[in-house]
Formats: structure tokens, sequence, C-alpha cells
């Protein structure tokens, strides 16, 4: 049995319930932009999102299992209301999200070491990384967004930015 601090377990359960919350967010992202015609930008959301529930989550959770914690559900595993909002929105609402993200990964890495817990230290390195890369690929999209003068050009610059990360 672990002895852990336990406010780091709930600054972790905050983290993975954000976590479900973006993957949720990013689901309805995709269905709206796909509904508008925005097809690239769905399967980067979809994509997205798929990241959050096969490689976040389940990282969290064998984590939790290692340390023989449970993973409680919170209000923060429910994401912001966004289906009055257009698909420009909605990407700026994503580039917040993931920020925010950012910043709670970040707080929880400070925690773990101002409690010389090197263990949680060591396995939120991912995260951190990773956290890195999603800010990064949404401001593009947003980006896109914010310069685009047409769905077309958006599209075509998402289109583009899939298929290089692929390769």
């Amino acid at each position: 049995m672990w002895n852990k601090d336990k406010k780091m377990f709930e600054l972790l359960n905050t983290h993975y319930n954000l976590e479900q919350a973006a993957a949720n967010m990013y689901t309805g992202i995709a269905t709206r932009a796909q509904k508008e015609g925005y097809d690239n930008t769905s399967k980067f959301f979809k994509k997205l999102s798929d990241d959050k529930i096969k490689a976040h989550l389940p990282r969290m959770y064998d984590y939790f299992n290692s340390v023989d914690e449970l993973i409680t559900i919170n209000k923060y595993s429910v994401p912001k209301h966004l289906n009055d909002k257009d698909v420009k929105a909605m990407v700026k609402e994503a580039l917040d999200n993931e920020l925010q993200i950012r910043k709670h990964v970040t707080y929880i890495v400070e925690y773990a070491l101002s409690i010389k817990d090197f263990e949680t230290y060591e396995f939120l390195q991912w995260f951190v990384k990773d956290a890195i890369k999603d800010v990064k690929d949404v401001d593009d999209i947003n980006t896109y967004f914010e310069l685009g003068t047409s769905p077309l050009q958006i599209e075509r610059a998402i289109g583009n930015k899939l298929t290089n990360d692929e390769e």
C-alpha cells in the first residue's frame, strides 16, 4: 500500500476528469465541424479525442491501479457547453481548454516536487510533453481559423497538417 499525499490524489483525479472532459469536448467539436462541412477539422478533433481516450486516460487508470487508489469522477469531467457556438469559436474554446490542462499538469508537477513525490513527478513527464504538443497543435488549428479567409483555405491547411503529422 502506497502512502501518498491526499492532495496529490485529488489533483490527479481532477486531471483525469479534465482529460475526460476534453475527450468529450473534442468529440462534440468534431461532430459540429463535420456537420458544417469542415471534414479535416472534424478529423483533427476526432483524432485528438481518441488520443485522450486511448492514451491519456489509460495511463492515468494504470497509475491509479499501480498505487492502489481509486479514480473518482467529479464535476471536472463535464465539458463546457459549446452547442450554441460556431466551429471557429469552438476551436478557440479547445485552445483555452488545452491551456488549462497544461497549466493543471504543471501545477501537479510542481506540487509533486514540493512534497518530494518523485514517482508521481516521473509519471507526469509524459503528460508534460504531450501537453506541449497538444497546445501547439490546437493553437495551429486556431491560427488557421483566425487567418483563413475561406473554409477551403482552412481545410487545406488542416489537411496538410494531418498529412504531415502522419509522416
